[in-house]
């Protein structure tokens, strides 16, 4: 039996801007007759099965990366689970299996909304991050070989930083930055590359994300910081 785009909504129990906004990415089964959607209904009734026998709830399956992030920041063998992940696709593939359905672009969007996530950015892609994140900030004095100032080290982990600063920082493939840690005089030196880069006009500063060449770890250990 033939359902148009309401009928189909009213028989999953969504509203009708969502049915056809996941018709649209393939996550529920329709097809386009002319100018109007049209939904098969048993395809529909395996479809909405499918979904309950993986144990996923319709609404928190369509809340897509909001849902998701939410779920990591309150479930914390979900996030574990996450953060065992190593590339985007795994998260997403990962993400899919549980019942949450999203682009990459939609995470990047929901990042921006909730940030306290255990993801983060790298050349472009949403992955998990795996390593002790540090809250403090710290102030940066010198990047490739100049001094700088209003040049921050907002988040700060084993593998990279997220750098804050009045002016854009050269997107060169390689990126020298010398700073202490809060209480401390010494003085330490890092390498890394850009990986992106970001003008945030709310705050009226750019953002930076870079990944160092070695881990602060392993750095740790062979006695160079």
């Amino acid at each position: 039996m033939d359902l148009n785009s309401q009928e189909a909504a009213d028989l999953l129990g969504v509203k009708h801007f969502t049915l056809l906004t996941y018709a649209r990415r393939g996550v529920i089964p329709g097809k386009i007759i002319g100018n109007e959607w049209r939904f098969d209904k048993s395809e529909l009734l395996a479809w909405l099965n499918d979904v309950g026998a993986r144990g996923a709830d319709l609404e928190i399956a369509l809340a897509g990366a909001m849902g998701f992030i939410q779920r990591m920041r309150l479930d914390s063998k979900f996030r574990q689970k996450v953060e065992s992940l190593s590339t985007q696709a795994e998260l997403i593939a990962f993400a899919k299996r549980e019942g949450f359905i999203f682009t990459s672009e939609e995470l990047k969007d929901a990042l921006k909304v909730k940030p306290d996530t255990g993801l983060t950015e790298v050349r472009g892609e949403i992955v998990p991050r795996k390593y002790k994140r540090y809250q403090a900030v710290m102030e940066i004095f010198e990047v490739n070989g100049q001094s700088v100032t209003d040049t921050f080290i907002l988040d700060f982990s084993n593998s990279g930083a997220k750098i804050r600063s009045l002016t854009p920082i050269d997107n060169s493939a390689t990126i020298y930055i010398a700073f202490t840690l809060p209480g401390e005089s010494k003085i330490f030196h890092i390498s890394g590359r850009v990986v992106w880069s970001r003008f945030e006009p709310e705050e009226g500063h750019y953002h930076t994300g870079v990944e160092f060449f070695i881990p602060i770890d392993q750095l740790y250990r062979e006695g160079k910081i």
